[in-house]
């Protein structure tokens, strides 16, 4: 399953590949923030904006811990990716998720985006990495 997520990142390895020479050192990648792990929210919100309108009309909204589960491999897979570069990765800030992984609902901005709160939240959790040095 990894290596087909992995390969699912063609165009980010390939990108990174040709930029090698031009990214500065340290050099920081974001992790995607955390899942919506709300269903009730999830089949409310417009589906279509994220492309999965037909899939849950086809196949029902996935379990939670699915969901969160093929989120994690992504994570994992990007965190390969830029770490076998010499990129450090920078998880989510830990306040912006619940014990179970989720997305906290003060940071949702709708079904595949967090709001600005996190991003500032991001910010200042990179600014603390740039300050310290790594």
């Amino acid at each position: 399953l990894f290596e087909s997520c992995y390969s699912g990142y063609g165009l980010i390895i390939d990108l990174l590949g040709r930029m090698k020479d031009a990214i500065a050192e340290p050099a920081l990648a974001l992790s995607p923030p955390p899942i919506v792990g709300a269903d009730e929210y999830i089949l409310k919100s417009n589906s279509e904006q994220a492309n999965i309108g037909p899939s849950i009309a086809e196949r029902g909204l996935r379990p939670m811990d699915w969901r969160y589960r093929i989120w994690k491999l992504h994570v994992m897979t990007l965190r390969s990716i830029y770490e076998a570069r010499g990129i450090r990765f920078i998880v989510p800030p830990r306040e912006t998720y619940d014990d179970d992984g989720f997305l906290r609902q003060p940071f949702w901005s709708d079904l595949l985006h967090a709001n600005a709160a996190y991003g500032r939240l991001l910010l200042q959790q990179v600014g603390s990495f740039l300050a310290t040095g790594f």
